[in-house]
């Protein structure tokens, strides 16, 4: 059955700034989880990684009202209430209206929302990721474990059953992929999201994912040791 994903523009936003806060684009990501929070304005996580931007950008005062908006969205969110801190290390003062902009604007939107809702019934949301790093043989990324850990928050946070898969080999990678289909095919409302960071190649058209235990002398060898797609 075909892969429906929901919603595929506030994950692609949120995981376009991720990858951009990690390469040290700040702009970049900023402008990313300025989408994300376009798309929807209740969004804890991007409030939370584009005040991480700002603080790099030196606009503590741009962070500090990013992060009192993730917290007044996600109170328990204990990297933003950390952060935070942080941040007003660094500031020796504030003006009321730069701190309660941002958060009064978002109080207004769960209210909002319930106001909307309709009764219906919830679509299941699975989800895949994974995030290879730990490579032998190839050189090791950094970032990928990460990129996954914050994409699996991100989907969670939207209501998603998450399969992680970090530093996976053939067997696992394949493994999940099969899982994630048999979820999909249970269901006639079953959205399906699947998230990579790691290794890949390209060879006669079709892509492939490279497990971390890839032996691959040649390009012979990829239908038999790396998941195409």
């Amino acid at each position: 059955m075909p892969f429906r994903v929901s919603p595929v523009w506030l994950i692609h936003a949120f995981g376009v700034g991720i990858a951009a806060l990690d390469n040290g684009d700040f702009d970049l990501a900023i402008l990313n989880f300025d989408q994300a929070i376009r798309i929807d304005p209740n969004y804890a996580l991007a409030y939370r990684n584009r005040s991480l931007a700002y603080a790099e950008k030196g606009d503590f005062d741009r962070a500090i009202a990013d992060f009192e908006a993730a917290l007044l969205l996600d109170p328990n969110h204990a990297d933003a209430r950390s952060s935070l801190a942080q941040a007003q290390q660094y500031q020796d003062s504030q003006t009321p209206s730069q701190a309660s902009a941002v958060p009064q604007a978002v109080q207004v939107q769960p209210q909002a929302q319930a106001q909307q809702a309709a009764p219906q019934q919830a679509p299941v949301k699975y989800a895949l990721v994974i995030g290879n790093g730990d490579y032998s043989g190839i050189s090791r990324l950094r970032n990928s474990v990460n990129d996954a850990n914050d994409m699996t928050d991100a989907l969670q946070s939207l209501g998603f059953t998450v399969d992680k898969v970090l530093d996976g080999d053939l067997n696992q990678m394949e493994s999940a992929i099969i899982r994630l289909r048999n979820r999909l095919s249970t269901s006639n409302n079953a959205y399906g999201f699947f998230f990579y960071a790691g290794h890949g190649v390209q060879s006669n058209g079709i892509n492939y994912l490279l497990p971390v235990n890839a032996n691959i002398p040649s390009e012979n060898n990829l239908r038999e040791r790396a998941v195409s797609v």
